[in-house]
C-alpha cells in the first residue's frame, strides 16, 4: 500500500468569519471585513530544505530562514493573530516542535530526538497542540502540549500519534491512532488524556481529524473493511458512518461545517489506484483531481459560493506541488512543496 507523503492532518481547518458590515456612533458605515484565504505548509527552497511556510491569498510568507528544514502542519487565527504548528530543525539535525506565534518560534520539545506537531486549537487562554516525539527506543509517543507543557498520552512501548485537537465543555478531545504489537492500527480518540477505542483492532483503523460542531464531537479518518480496503469514516459522537464505498481506499483528514454543510477533504483512489483529490459535502463525494497524479487535500474553506481546497499534487516527475484548488481550478503555491492546512479569516 502507497505510504501518505504527508502524516498531517493533517491538516487541520477552521474558518473564521469575523463580521460583516458594522457603523460607528456617527452613522457612518464601516466597509466589510476583507476575506483572506490563508494556507500553511512547506515549499522546498532552491537548498533543498523544506521552507515552514504560509501563503496569505497565495503570497507566500516564509516562516523560517532556509537554512534547515521546516515546515507547518496545522495553523488557526485567533483574532489578528496566526498561530502555526509544526517542526523546525536545529543544529543538531533534530526535528523539534515548534509553534509560531505569527512570525514568532517557540520550541516545544527539548531538540534531544525528532519531534513534531500536527494539531492545534486555542481555547481562551490556552494553546493546545498535539502531535508526537520519539523516545529513547525510536518508537512514536503521542503527544500533547498545553501551553507549552508536554502530556505524553501513549506508553512509549508502541509507535503512537496524535493528530488533531479540539475542545468542547472544556474537555479537550484528540485524535490520532495507536499500533499494536502486530502492526495494526487503532482509530483513537483522548478525552482529557484517557483514550478510547474507535476501531476494533482486528482491522487497521485511524484517526486523523477532531472537531467540536454545534455541541457534537465529529472525528474522522479511515476504517479498514473485511475486503481490506481503507474505507473513510468519520464518527459522529462516537458512532460511525461510512464516506466512501469501501471499493477503493480513501481516507478524510478533517471535519469542518461550512454553513450548514458538513464537510470532509481527503482522498479516494480511483480503480487504477491513484489517489484523487476529494471532498465530501453531506455525504456526497466530490473530487478535484483529474486521477492523473496522485493527489490529496487536507483543508477547505467557503467565501462566498465558491469553494477553496488546500494540499498537493504528485508531478510527472514524482515531486510534490503545493496547490490550492478554487472550485476545482488549482493554483499552484510551491512547485515543490505541500499545502497541509487552510483557513480564512477577515481583515
Amino acid at each position: 500500500m502507497k505510504q501518505r507523503l504527508s502524516p498531517s492532518l493533517a491538516g487541520l481547518l477552521l474558518a473564521f468569519l469575523l463580521g460583516c458590515t458594522s457603523s460607528d456612533p456617527a452613522g457612518r458605515v464601516n466597509p466589510a471585513p476583507v476575506p483572506i484565504v490563508y494556507a500553511a505548509g512547506f515549499s522546498v527552497n532552491q537548498a533543498g530544505f523544506n521552507v515552514a511556510m504560509l501563503w496569505k491569498d497565495g503570497v507566500a510568507i516564509p516562516l523560517s530562514d532556509g537554512s534547515t528544514h521546516a515546515a507547518v502542519r496545522a495553523c488557526v487565527a485567533v483574532g489578528r493573530d496566526l498561530y502555526s504548528a509544526g517542526y523546525l530543525r536545529n543544529g543538531a539535525g533534530f526535528q523539534v516542535t515548534t509553534l509560531w506565534r505569527n512570525s514568532s518560534p517557540t520550541s516545544l520539545s527539548n531538540g534531544t530526538t525528532n519531534s513534531l506537531a500536527n494539531g492545534i486549537a486555542v481555547s481562551g487562554q490556552d494553546v493546545h497542540v498535539v502531535g508526537r516525539e520519539l523516545n529513547l527506543a525510536g518508537k512514536a509517543v503521542a503527544m500533547y502540549w498545553k501551553n507549552g507543557l508536554p502530556t505524553a498520552l501513549s506508553d512509549g512501548s508502541t509507535d503512537a500519534f496524535a493528530y488533531s485537537v479540539a475542545v468542547l465543555n472544556g474537555d479537550v478531545y484528540i485524535a490520532g491512532f495507536i499500533m499494536d504489537k502486530a502492526g495494526i492500527s487503532t482509530a483513537i480518540c483522548w478525552r482529557n488524556g484517557l483514550p478510547t477505542a474507535l476501531s476494533d483492532g482486528l482491522q487497521a483503523g485511524k484517526a486523523y481529524g477532531v472537531a467540536a460542531i454545534g455541541g457534537d464531537l465529529y472525528v474522522c479518518g479511515y476504517l479498514t473493511n473485511a475486503s481490506g480496503v481503507m474505507t473513510a469514516t468519520f464518527w459522529k459522537n462516537g458512532l460511525p458512518a461510512a464516506l466512501s464505498d469501501g471499493t477503493t481506499q480513501a481516507d478524510a483528514f478533517v471535519p469542518i461545517m461550512l454553513g450548514r454543510d458538513l464537510c470532509f477533504p481527503g482522498y479516494r483512489a480511483n480503480p487504477a489506484g491513484i489517489w484523487v483529490a476529494t471532498y465530501w459535502i453531506n455525504g456526497t463525494q466530490v473530487p478535484i483531481t483529474d486521477g492523473a497524479y496522485d493527489a490529496e487535500v487536507f483543508g477547505i474553506v467557503r467565501v462566498g459560493t465558491d469553494i477553496y481546497t488546500a494540499g498537493y499534487e504528485l508531478t510527472p516527475t514524482g515531486g510534490i506541488a503545493g496547490k490550492i484548488w478554487k472550485n476545482g481550478v488549482p493554483q499552484l503555491l510551491a512547485a515543490k512543496g505541500e499545502a497541509s492546512a487552510l483557513l480564512l479569516v477577515t481583515e
